[in-house]
């Protein structure tokens, strides 16, 4: 009886084991292992639309992507505003606007109006200005496919809460084919769309043109989601529809050089309300060359 329980243990033993050995290998993802920093500008354009009220936001930034291989087939990103800047119209209250940058931050709220803070001021929350660009906001570890492993992470921080680029660009980044398949699958998250937390996986179709780009690869995309009856918000349920088409092209080194998604909703209440918004985003490599 004891000989058999020391089998079992081994045998055990060698299951989990091989378990942990059994999981995904291979280089970082988008060219990091050679370029673990990468510089990118990013566009970002929505409007959505609430029973005949629209609600514009106008985003722009340049950011850095640092990646860091953490064990074979795990890479940890994690994503650094150098420039940030967003525009609200339309909203209660009147435009808001956001800044930052080298010269620090500058704010403007109807109801407080405007607001300039020096690189080395404190800023609301604690802390100097400057850490807004000197720390990451939002990051996530990736497989080799580019696919997130777990829930990416952002910031607490309360003038960076809201700012969840990191989700808007790995939507744009398409997950890498599995294999030499032209054609697969994946799923990303979706992003908040405006104030509504969907919490939820977009299935994508990718199709690679890689002939179309001699040395590189142009990938395109498609998604579509539909949902009879889903709670958006307290009290807020109704049918919702997801649609989204994109390219991106990558270069020999396999980095991203440019990418395009436009990602549309419509959401029908049960109480008659209607909400539509349309979401353009385009991410452009600023160092690719050098």
């Amino acid at each position: 009886m004891r000989c058999w329980r020391i089998c079992a243990w081994l045998a055990l033993g060698l299951g989990v084991a091989l378990f942990a050995c059994g999981g995904e290998s291979g280089p970082p993802p988008y060219g990091f292992g050679a370029a673990p920093e990468q510089r990118f500008r990013f566009e970002g354009e929505d409007r959505t639309d609430v029973d005949g009220e629209a609600v514009k936001v106008a985003r722009f930034s340049e950011l850095r992507l640092v990646a860091e291989e953490v064990a074979p087939g795990r890479t940890e990103l994690a994503l650094y505003l150098d420039r940030y800047y967003v525009r609200v119209e339309g909203a209660p209250g009147g435009t808001t606007e956001l800044a930052i940058s080298e010269r620090g931050l500058a704010a403007h709220t109807p109801e407080e109006g405007d607001l300039t803070l020096a690189p080395d001021a404190e800023r609301p929350g604690g802390g100097p200005v400057s850490e807004l660009r000197d720390r990451p906001i939002g990051g996530g570890e990736l497989k080799p496919t580019g696919e997130m492993n777990g829930e990416p992470w952002h910031s607490f921080d309360p003038i960076l809460s809201g700012v969840a680029l990191l989700d808007w660009v790995l939507i744009v980044f398409p997950v890498r084919a599995p294999d030499e398949s032209t054609g697969w699958s994946a799923q990303r998250r979706v992003p908040a769309l405006g104030q509504y937390e969907l919490g939820m996986d977009l299935p994508i179709q990718y199709e690679s043109a890689s002939s179309e780009i001699e040395g590189g690869q142009r990938i395109r995309m498609s998604g579509l989601l539909r949902r009879p009856e889903l709670r958006v918000a307290p009290d807020f349920v109704g049918a919702l529809s997801l649609d989204l088409i994109g390219e991106a092209e990558f270069g020999s080194d396999e980095r991203l050089r440019e990418a395009q998604v436009e990602l549309r909703m419509r959401f029908e209440a049960q109480s008659g309300s209607q909400v539509s918004s349309k979401h353009l985003v385009r991410l452009r490599c600023l160092d690719c060359e050098t």
